[in-house]
């Protein structure tokens, strides 16, 4: 029945094809979607669980250019060593299309984000600036997409992610992702993780659904982590991340 649901919608969405890796696409002029996602992250050098929830309204403004509203929330969990809590956010994402892999060689765009903490008093470190230029490629059932992205708020992140797919029948994609992730605390180097894993995509007309989940596996370490005996840098990122994201077109 959900099944049915989602996919009585005459309207198109924006198709993802991984979880953490973004594609150049964008809507068709006047066209509208949402999208949800459910990111877990665990795994630090102390007891340390958040959950990413967020929820974003897209709406194409002109040919090849759309604008996103955003809320995140995110429930923080210390265990025993601090008490729990909730940090909340709210923003506006710009998504351009410069190329159209379609006809172009490869499909490339540019994404501007600016978010604002809302739990707290607002301070010039309760922004947050990302920067990222997109590109994909499609050689026959095998999708290729290469993001490179800049972070500026209270830490300082670079962060690049590799996404290879192949499409199988009936809409579905099997594909594994990579990311690297270096990060600062006002000039002092938090670490640098490398993560590789799997991702799962089931496209249909109208909505999509995708998963991937993304372990660290090796890393850069801080010398603030120096003789902790473990090879992880788990001190601005986790040993596990996992993203369950769904979009649906907006009637």
């Amino acid at each position: 029945m959900l099944v049915a649901v989602l996919t009585c919608f005459r309207a198109q969405a924006t198709e993802r094809s991984f979880g953490y890796t973004w594609d150049s696409e964008v809507l068709p002029v006047g066209a509208k979607d949402m999208q949800g996602w459910v990111s877990g992250n665990a795994g630090r050098l102390q007891t340390y669980t958040r959950i990413d929830l967020r929820m974003q309204a897209t709406l194409s403004v002109a040919s090849r250019l759309e604008t996103t509203l955003l809320l995140e929330a995110s429930p923080i969990g210390l265990g025993d060593l601090g008490e729990n809590a909730v940090e909340a956010r709210m923003g506006s994402l710009w998504r351009l299309r410069l190329l159209d892999g379609a006809h172009d060689p490869l499909g490339l765009a540019v994404l501007g984000a600016l978010t604002l903490d809302v739990d707290r008093p607002v301070k010039a470190d309760s922004f947050e600036l990302e920067l990222r230029a997109i590109a994909d490629k499609d050689l026959g059932a095998l999708r290729l997409a290469l993001n490179a992205n800049l972070t500026l708020g209270r830490l300082t992140r670079i962060e690049q992610n590799l996404g290879l797919g192949y499409r199988l029948l009936d809409g579905f994609q099997f594909g594994l992702e990579l990311r690297n992730r270096a990060g600062w605390d006002h000039g002092r180097f938090t670490g640098m993780a490398f993560g590789i894993g799997p991702c799962l995509t089931w496209h249909a007309p109208t909505w999509w659904l995708t998963m991937s989940f993304l372990p660290q596996v090796a890393a850069i370490k801080p010398a603030s982590e120096s003789g902790t005996g473990d090879p992880l840098s788990l001190t601005d990122n986790e040993r596990w991340n996992f993203r369950l994201a769904v979009g649906l077109a907006a009637p």
